[in-house]
This record gives structure tokens, sequence and C-alpha cells, in this order.
């Protein structure tokens, strides 16, 4: 299972975020899943073009001093696929870091971003990277750069609600609005 840390971000913060991540030395932000028949794009910052005009973009981080080269694997589309096209490329590596965003049950409710990694206990657990590709990343280098990302996102942060960092998009919004943030059931607001 990765690992997730949530804070509350409003979609510009998040590209900034994405932007300030591609910014440290030797990171790479990859297309984890590529477009149907086309290849794995590479990113010099955060795609928000390409996310406006297809909708979705799987955007990773790769900090490549770490190790754990991305390793390829093919999709092929089944005849009963909704994608148009013969299949798709996935990159895999236990060294990405992701951001992604939950959409909250209800309108009045704010979701949280997630930053989601891997640690070596939950990448080994995972079954999915060889043993060649695990023993490739120095685990150690890794987890700093997470906490680096971490300290970043809680540097920024206006407030907290709880233990989870409030970007000041988000806390302007709760200022001027009736919302209410959202996590996994929990409802709440920051004072």
């Amino acid at each position: 299972m990765s690992i997730i840390y949530n804070f509350f971000a409003a979609p510009d913060e998040l590209a900034e975020i994405w932007n300030w991540i591609s910014s440290r030395d030797g990171v790479r932000l990859l297309e984890a899943s590529s477009q149907p028949d086309a290849p794995n794009r590479e990113f010099s910052s955060f795609p928000i073009d390409e996310l406006k005009a297809e909708g979705w973009v799987s955007v990773v981080a790769w900090p490549s001093v770490v190790g754990g080269q991305p390793r390829r694997r093919e999709v092929t589309f089944g005849p009963g696929a909704v994608s148009k096209g013969k299949g798709r490329t996935e990159l895999v590596s236990p060294a990405f870091l992701a951001i992604k965003g939950l959409r909250p049950p209800r309108e009045n409710q704010i979701g949280p971003a997630e930053l989601v990694y891997e640690t070596e206990k939950s990448a080994q657990r995972s079954g999915r990277y060889s043993d060649e590709q695990l023993a490739e990343v120095d685990w150690k280098v890794f987890q700093k750069f997470i906490s680096l990302v971490q300290r970043h996102i809680e540097g920024i942060a206006a407030a907290k609600w709880r233990a989870h960092p409030v970007l000041p998009g988000i806390a302007q919004e709760l200022k001027s609005t009736s919302k209410v943030l959202w996590l996994w059931g929990d409802e709440g607001t920051i004072s």
C-alpha cells in the first residue's frame, strides 16, 4: 500500500507545488500512463494546458538521483475497451511520487490533495516492482526528498485542519463560503 500525505490546496496551488518539485535537481516529470498508442511524455513543468485539453494526464515526479529507473509495461486494450487505440505504455518505479486530488461526495465540501509515494516496506509488500528495481532505490535519499516536499507544503500553508496543511487558496475559500473540508467522512473547517 502506498503512503498518503493529505493536504488541502486550490488547483493553481497544486500546479505551483508540482513546478516547485520539478525545479529540484534531477527531478523529472513523466507521464506514467501514456495516451492511447502514444509514447510517454516528459514535461519541463506541470502540464496544465495538456490537462485542460485532454481532461486527464497521469503525471509523476521521479527524483532520478534516488535510482529506481522507470520500467515500461505495455497495456493492450481488449476488444470491448472504451479507449480508442490498441494500447498504452505505463511507466513503473517505486521512486515515483504523485499528487492526486480527491473529489468529495457533496458540493459544499472541499476534498484533499494526496501526496502519494512508497516507502521501502510498502514497495516490497505491493508486489508491483522487481527485486532488481527495489534494490536500485536509495531509500534514505528518497525519504529525504519526500520530507523536503512535505516541509515545503507545510511552509506555504496558511492553516491546518487537524494535522493536514491548508494552503492559502483553500483558507480564503473557507472564509468566503459555507464550504467545509472533507476527508473520508470527516468534515471540518479551520478556526
